[in-house]
């Protein structure tokens, strides 16, 4: 699977050089700080992940392990006394951008935005609706890989009927779900797109307990590109919240997250970037 290999090499930077890497490697305009955007093709979604992680420290590339019979990414567990010293893995949400990466190999002209500080408020995405309002209106709707989960979006009251109706019909298997927060509940409104967020398949976010399923996120990459592949010539237009939009609570933050407490069962193994990558050629 290409994705381990990416998603380790990503998961072992930092915010920032994530943003330069993604800017020389896709050509893309980068404000060195808060996002790094690839114009594409208007017919297209805006592709859109967050390079920063609530981990203090990114984990190193021998602390980053595998299982290749259950297909399930872990951050090696902590050696030392103290249980506050770990760090989750930061699959929310280098996994998001990995596949970005991945999806831009396959379609060099789909639109990308990467954004930092969402875990903070949501500052790159403030910026970059600032900066980018009208370059990002050429794009008929947004899809940001940041969900906890399989097979179903969530929205963030910034939806349509048709909208609805044009993702199910791609996509009928697939659910949608009320979300609490993430960049893209900053971007619909300030474009006036509708927007939906992709269970990506990482669970447990901001906890030491955090995993991914890999054959979660490949659902999601098969669903995304399925997107790709069927442009559409008219935007979705979403001029406000749906009324049905229920507020922020603290029981929809928990309802937000899908916990895990027990680790799969896995026989685990540190990956060999350099090999995984001989797939990933640029």
């Amino acid at each position: 699977m290409k994705i381990v290999g990416v998603f380790t090499r990503i998961a072992t930077m930092d915010e920032v050089e994530i943003l330069k890497d993604f800017s020389e490697r896709f050509g893309a305009f980068t404000d060195g700080e808060f996002f790094s955007y690839k114009e594409g093709d208007d017919q297209l979604p805006l592709l859109v992940a967050h390079t920063d992680t609530v981990a203090t420290i990114p984990p190193t590339k021998s602390e980053i392990l595998y299982d290749h019979r259950q297909k399930v990414i872990i951050r090696k567990p902590t050696t030392t006394w103290n249980k506050w010293d770990a760090e989750p893995l930061g699959a929310d949400d280098r996994l998001g951008v990995a596949m970005i990466y991945l999806l831009l190999q396959q379609f060099p002209n789909a639109p990308a935005l990467l954004l930092n500080y969402e875990e903070c408020g949501g500052y790159g995405a403030k910026q970059a609706a600032s900066v980018l309002k009208e370059e990002l209106q050429r794009y008929p709707y947004l899809i940001e890989l940041d969900r906890s989960g399989c097979r179903h979006f969530a929205h963030y009251g910034y939806i349509t009927n048709e909208f609805r109706e044009f993702m199910l019909s791609l996509l009928p298997n697939w659910q949608f779900r009320q979300g609490t927060f993430t960049d893209i509940s900053i971007l619909c409104p300030a474009i006036k797109r509708c927007g939906v967020n992709i269970a990506i398949g990482y669970y447990n976010q901001h906890t030491p307990h955090e995993f991914v399923e890999l054959q979660h996120t490949m659902k999601a990459l098969n669903a995304v590109q399925k997107l790709l592949s069927n442009p559409v010539d008219k935007p979705f237009v979403c001029h406000s919240q749906v009324h049905h939009f229920k507020r922020w609570a603290w029981e929809d933050y928990l309802d937000d997250y899908e916990f895990q407490w027990e680790l799969p069962d896995i026989t685990t193994k540190e990956i060999d970037t350099e090999e995984w990558l001989k797939e990933f050629e640029f």
